[in-house]
């Protein structure tokens, strides 16, 4: 039975999967989008959901909680200088299709932050296909 199992392993010790989401939530904060396998987009949600909600709230406890989980003191930078304010009043996340990589079965996706306009939704395969090319 799957009780009571939170999150996905993705094959990894505890530690890589911790260094893992640090080094992609300071490349999403660095970049502003990444391309990344479905399973991985999707843990990285909450994570990344978390620090906008701390760089949001701006103080210096929530600034010290993010430097904890970053590896890189630029990112804690640029979540609280210029993303916090600017997803002040947003809410979602947004996790896109790219394409389905056939060699290693797995889904690619896109994974930003999103316009409060634009919900959460996902594009279709084919659509994400013609964007992606």
């Amino acid at each position: 039975m799957r009780h009571a199992k939170g999150y996905r392993r993705l094959n990894r010790t505890h530690e890589h999967r911790k260094a893992l989401f640090a080094n992609m939530a300071g490349s999403l904060i660095e970049h502003e989008q990444i391309k990344t396998t479905l399973p991985k987009a999707k843990e990285l949600r909450p994570i990344m959901e978390k620090m906008i909600t701390l760089a949001k709230r701006g103080d210096l406890h929530a600034r010290r909680q993010a430097a904890s989980k970053l590896k890189q003191e630029q990112y804690v930078a640029k979540l609280f200088e210029i993303l916090g304010p600017r997803y002040k009043d947003r809410q979602h996340s947004m996790l896109m299709r790219l394409a389905h990589a056939r060699q290693w079965r797995i889904q690619k996706t896109l994974s930003s932050r999103c316009s409060p306009l634009k919900a959460r939704f996902t594009l279709s395969y084919t659509r994400a296909r013609r964007l992606a090319t």
